[in-house]
């Protein structure tokens, strides 16, 4: 059954893994219980198809990782770790020799913009000039970017 293969994989490979990566995968194993165990019926992991894992993504979308419905869709880049994390476990699954082959690997991630623009209204602008006094490199550095929209990351560093 698929959820003695996410009990396994919690036994074995969590244990493993850094504090904040296995706070992630434990959010994400209760997104997988929730829609394949409670809500699946609890399939056996071999059975799990690629269909199965199109139909979670599109669940998963407007739940959160308890079942539950949420007001605003999930942003691309949270569903596209979810579908890493079940990826692994059905990698896990294969050394366990409980499947063979990953499902996941045929269903691309989903596609989205990973960046939220921010755009600062006048006085907050001014506040983070402000916030910027006696650090006059910094306060140039924020006025660059402020003034010309060209990315702190890139581009102004890139400037002579």
């Amino acid at each position: 059954m698929f959820s003695e293969l996410l009990v396994r994989f919690e036994e074995v490979k969590l244990p493993g893994l850094a504090p904040n990566t296995r706070k992630t995968y434990t959010h994400s194993l209760a997104a997988f219980r929730a829609y394949f165990v409670n809500e699946g019926m609890d399939p056996k992991a071999h059975e799990v198809r690629p269909g199965h894992i199109q139909g979670f993504l599109h669940w998963r979308r407007m739940r959160n990782s308890d079942g539950g419905k949420r007001m605003a869709p999930l942003r691309a880049p949270t569903l596209a770790k979810d579908r890493a994390v079940l990826h692994a476990v059905f990698r896990f699954g294969e050394t366990l020799e409980v499947v063979q082959g990953s499902p996941v690997g045929t269903v691309k991630p989903p596609k989205g913009d990973s960046r939220e623009l921010l755009i600062l209204k006048a006085e907050q602008y001014e506040a983070l000039i402000g916030a910027c006094e006696g650090r006059p490199m910094l306060r140039a550095f924020v006025l660059v970017l402020g003034e010309s929209g060209i990315r702190c990351e890139s581009e102004a560093l890139w400037l002579r």
